[in-house]
């Protein structure tokens, strides 16, 4: 780590070679967004014909409900970002091994 900046000596590499990947896989993450996109379509037109559905959707008519429902979904998800954030500033900040950032 450098003391002048605070970051790593080859942190400009990094966000460079992080730039050309995005690049180079912007069909592919495209095209897996428009396939979750119509997955999803998919379980909702099954889930609104079944006769006995998974996930009934008279659930999401109370507000109350679906503000809890997307609340907990908001937490699980942060929680989980910053489980793998951490892990990564550990290692590459602050400059540990991958055994000691556990």
């Amino acid at each position: 780590m450098s003391p002048r900046t605070g970051r790593c000596a080859n942190w400009r590499n990094r966000r460079r070679l992080s730039a050309n990947l995005a690049q180079e896989h912007t069909g592919l993450l495209l095209l897996s967004g428009v396939a979750a996109l119509a997955a999803f379509a998919a379980f909702v037109f099954v889930e609104r014909t079944a006769i006995n559905p998974v996930v009934p959707f008279r659930l999401f008519r109370d507000r109350n409900r679906l503000a809890t429902f997307a609340a907990i979904f908001l937490a699980g998800g942060v929680m989980f970002t910053l489980t793998v954030l951490i892990g990564l500033y550990v290692q590459d900040i602050m400059g540990y091994s991958a055994l000691r950032a556990g």
